[in-house]
């Protein structure tokens, strides 16, 4: 049976190496998940975070959507359809390595929040002036 400090160590090497936008709200959150005890609580701590990344997300593609003119913005909500079916196509499989295990939602929240942190930055750098 997996220890408390499994747990951590596991929630801290997920997160490790993951840019954090600077948001104390984000902060918050991913506190909550390395506070997990159980794997339970991880599932549904990593869920919230990947919520609020994806809120984030459509946030941000909503500015970025006021800046372009028509063909740009064609152009851009393509790419950010396409992109988001590519999230969830690779949520599925990387969290189908983990079918039947308690650790798929949190491997499956963990991708997707990933994912959308390198899409944040992504955006970041192509509407850098």
């Amino acid at each position: 049976m997996p220890t408390k400090f499994t747990h951590v160590a596991l929630v801290a090497l997920l997160l490790a190496g993951v840019a954090r936008a600077d948001d104390a709200k984000l902060r918050e959150l991913e506190a909550r998940l390395a506070a997990a005890e159980s794997q339970t609580d991880m599932n549904i701590a990593s869920g919230v975070v990947a919520e609020y990344l994806d809120k984030t997300l459509t946030e941000r593609e909503a500015e970025i959507a006021k800046e372009l003119d028509a063909e740009a913005l064609r152009y851009f909500r393509e790419a950010a359809r396409l992109w988001r079916e590519y999230r969830l196509a690779q949520v599925s499989f990387e969290g189908d390595r983990y079918r039947g295990g308690s650790i798929r939602p949190l491997i499956h929240n963990q991708t997707f929040s990933r994912l959308t942190r390198e899409r944040l930055a992504a955006l970041a750098r192509i509407m850098e002036p």
